[in-house]
C-alpha cells in the first residue's frame, strides 16, 4: 500500500533520523511519533498542518494531509494532494492518489490524466496499471477497450495474484464487463 512506504518515508524525514541496521535484524529502527501513531485523525491531521504552516513546501506532509483526509472529505484530500503534486508534480504517491480521487468520483478523464502520470513514473506499480485500466474501462469506444485491456494485462504480469478480481481468467476478457 503506497501510504504505508511514503509514511515511513515522511516519519524518517520528519524526525531527521536515519535508518539503523544491526548485524542480527537488519530491520531499520523507526522513531515514535505519537502525533502520527494516533487513532484520531484530528491529531494527525493538526501534526502536518503544523509541519506545512512551518514549511509549506513539505510535499509529503501535504500529502499526508491528504491521505489523512480522504475518507471523511475527498475535497480536502483532493486539495492537499494537488499542493503536494505541485511542490512536486512527480510524487508518484500523490498522483496516484489523486487519480483514485477523481475514479470514485467518477470523473474517468480526470482519474487517466493522473493514472498515467502516476504509471509513468513506476511502470512496474501493479495497482496503478490495473486502476487505470479500470479507468479506461469505464470509457467508450474501441480504443479504450483496448487500453483497458492492455493496462490490466499489464498489471497480471506483474502482479499475478490481481487475476483473484476477475475469478479464474488468465487475460482480461475482450468484452467491456470486467
Amino acid at each position: 500500500m503506497k501510504t504505508v512506504t511514503v509514511v515511513v518515508v515522511v516519519i524518517l524525514a520528519l524526525a531527521g533520523c536515519s535508518t539503523t541496521r544491526t548485524a542480527h535484524t537488519q530491520e531499520p529502527t523507526l522513531p515514535v511519533l505519537p502525533a502520527y501513531a494516533s487513532p484520531n485523525p484530528a491529531a494527525n491531521r493538526s501534526y502536518f498542518e503544523a509541519i506545512v504552516k512551518a514549511n509549506p513546501m513539505e510535499k509529503y506532509a501535504w500529502y499526508n494531509l491528504g491521505v489523512i483526509a480522504q475518507g471523511s472529505d475527498p475535497k480536502t484530500a483532493a486539495v492537499d494532494y494537488l499542493r503536494a503534486i505541485a511542490i512536486d508534480p512527480r510524487l508518484e504517491a500523490a498522483l496516484y492518489d489523486y487519480g483514485m480521487l477523481r475514479l470514485r468520483a467518477n470523473d474517468v478523464n480526470g482519474a487517466i490524466t493522473y493514472l498515467r502520470r502516476a504509471v509513468a513514473e513506476n511502470p512496474r506499480d501493479a495497482n496503478a496499471l490495473w486502476n487505470l485500466g479500470l479507468a479506461y474501462a469505464r470509457m467508450d469506444g474501441r480504443g479504450a477497450d483496448v487500453a483497458a485491456r492492455r493496462y490490466l494485462n499489464q498489471a497480471l504480469v506483474i502482479d499475478p495474484t490481481l487475476r483473484s478480481a476477475l475469478g479464474t481468467t488468465t487475460t482480461v476478457p475482450s468484452s467491456k464487463k470486467l
